[in-house]
């Protein structure tokens, strides 16, 4: 069977990475776009393509009912009119697309899926808001899309904050804080992305006086929507001073993946800023993990060397998403250094302070002693990622058909939901694994290879009840220490643990061919990779 590899760095980003990123952070995935238009015929894709005249209707509610929405009408036309958009608001006129906006001083509901899709979207509509919000939405030939966005105000109670505020009346203070938010909130571009404008998005960027924060969420954008015609402009990006605007093309790249990206990020990976040079190897792994291109390999593994710990992070990501047997022994020889490392680090005693640790999200380079181990275990941890799918690609490939192909596919799409940050899924993928694994067990008649299946289940349990935790506790905010229900998970994945090491340790001789020896040494890795991140959330 091919090797469940514990979680890629970049399925704990708040633990190790997202710091480095800066304002890449801005820049969100917009696939629930790209499945909303393929459920749509040619025509109405071209028909959105080319919107040009937006038909744009404002409602404001306030506790004493509707009221004049000049103030909101102004702002959304403006905001809509910056990226070229001609605005109507006589129905009678011609349009193209009716664009919606409706303001009210107690929100209520409308209505997206209980869960999936846009309702895990930050700046979608919230099933629980029930103070002033404005929701946006568009209309193609007369129906609803489902596209919906969604701006709230800082506070829940408009009474009692116009109160606080001595600002007299709290729906008109409530709506003048909305259009203060749709002021800020830029549902232009991010429309313009959903009708596929990937023209208009470029103009955009070459716009003067284009802001800083637009720039990064336009080059995001642009990432997403695969556009081969902004690669020219994402290039130069990809030099530009600011950091962040260059970490974001770099980011974009990947996620185009053409030839022309793999040249520039791998210049970018061996010559750029340390910010820079973090996204590029992120892109570069995009690439692999979008588009299987091997290019990306040699310039990953030239610069593995690096002192750069956050560096070195997602250096190892990238490997671990384009398996190649080029990268396994530079990762074992890591993965050995490391662990001697970790020993000498975890021998020694540190000072206790009194106070609560730092989340790992919170450190920055250089580390300091108290930083240095949470990161050096979970780094060591996190190799098998890279050097157990590297290393044993070719045999993954040549699974057989039925029930143990059944639970490798289960298993590498758990592998692919932690590559996008998705938890959730991955837990549900390795559960449904797990239960292959037992079946496996009851049907293979020679008792070692059962013991084996038995230890493999029980091993994917563990993963199944890490990805958990890390899902409950990105769910909860990412702050320490960790709720009851992360810990109990973590400690859920540890009683797995137990019973799958004394099981792979009596089945690894008769699975030596089904990978039995490499599936105990990852086993024993996660267990320190869950006795990690339960110290990290403060679980112990």
């Amino acid at each position: 069977m091919s090797l469940p590899c514990p979680p890629k760095p970049l399925a704990v980003a708040t633990l190790l990475v997202v710091g480095a990123l800066g304002l890449v952070g801005l820049i969100g995935l917009t696939h629930q776009a790209e499945a909303r238009r393929e459920v749509m015929s040619p025509e109405q894709k071209q028909q959105l393509e080319r919107a040009e005249r937006l038909l744009v209707e404002v409602v404001a509610i306030t506790d004493r009912g509707p009221t004049d929405p000049g103030p909101l009408v102004e702002v959304v036309t403006r905001r809509l009119r910056e990226i070229g958009y001609t605005v109507v608001t006589d129905p009678a006129r011609p349009h193209d697309l009716l664009f919606r906006v409706k303001c009210e001083q107690r929100k209520a509901w409308e209505g997206t899926l209980a869960s999936g899709g846009d309702a895990d979207v930050p700046d979608s509509p919230s099933r629980v808001w029930k103070g002033p919000a404005c929701q946006l939405t568009y209309l193609l030939n007369g129906k609803k899309t489902g596209w919906q966005k969604e701006v709230r105000t800082d506070f829940a109670d408009a009474a009692q904050a116009a109160a606080a505020a001595k600002a007299g009346d709290p729906g008109a203070f409530a709506l003048a804080k909305l259009k203060d938010r749709l002021d800020a909130y830029d549902f232009p571009i991010r429309a313009a992305a959903e009708w596929g404008q990937e023209a208009r998005l470029l103009n955009v960027l070459q716009q003067p006086g284009t802001s800083k924060t637009r720039t990064i969420e336009t080059i995001g954008l642009l990432g997403d929507l695969f556009s081969a015609k902004a690669i020219p402009r994402l290039v130069t990006a990809l030099k530009d001073s600011d950091t962040a605007v260059a970490s974001a093309a770099a980011v974009a790249l990947g996620n185009i993946g053409q030839k022309d990206s793999v040249q520039a990020l791998s210049a970018a990976l061996k010559s750029g800023q340390p910010e820079v040079r973090v996204a590029a190897a992120k892109g570069l792994g995009l690439i692999g993990a979008l588009h299987g291109d091997y290019d990306i390999v040699p310039p990953l593994l030239d610069a593995l060397p690096t002192t750069d710990l956050t560096l070195k992070i997602e250096v190892v990501t990238a490997l671990g998403k384009l398996p190649d047997r080029r990268a396994h022994e530079p990762l074992l020889t890591l993965q050995r250094s490391l662990r001697n490392m970790r020993t000498s680090v975890d021998g020694s005693k540190e000072p206790s302070s009194g106070k609560p640790s730092t989340p790992a999200s919170s450190r920055s380079i250089p580390m300091t002693r108290s930083t240095e181990r949470p990161r050096n275990r979970l780094l060591a941890a996190y190799l098998c990622a890279g050097l157990l799918c590297a290393g044993w690609a070719g045999q993954a490939q040549a699974q057989a058909m039925g029930d143990e192909a059944e639970m490798e596919r289960l298993r590498a799409k758990a592998e692919e939901a932690i590559a996008t940050n998705d938890p959730e899924s991955a837990a549900m993928h390795s559960g449904k694994a797990a239960l292959m694994a037992a079946r496996l067990s009851k049907l293979n008649k020679d008792q070692p290879i059962a013991t084996h299946y038995r230890g493999a289940e029980a091993f994917l349990r563990a993963q199944e009840h890490t990805y958990r935790a890390l899902a409950l506790f990105q769910r909860a905010g990412g702050t320490t220490p960790a709720s009851a229900g992360v810990c109990y998970s973590l400690t859920l994945a540890t009683q797995s643990l137990g019973q799958a090491l004394p099981l792979l340790d009596e089945g690894r001789a008769a699975a030596k061919d089904t990978g039995g020896e490499k599936l105990r040494d990852a086993a024993q890795e996660w267990k320190q990779t869950v006795d990690g991140m339960a110290a990290d959330y403060q679980c112990r």
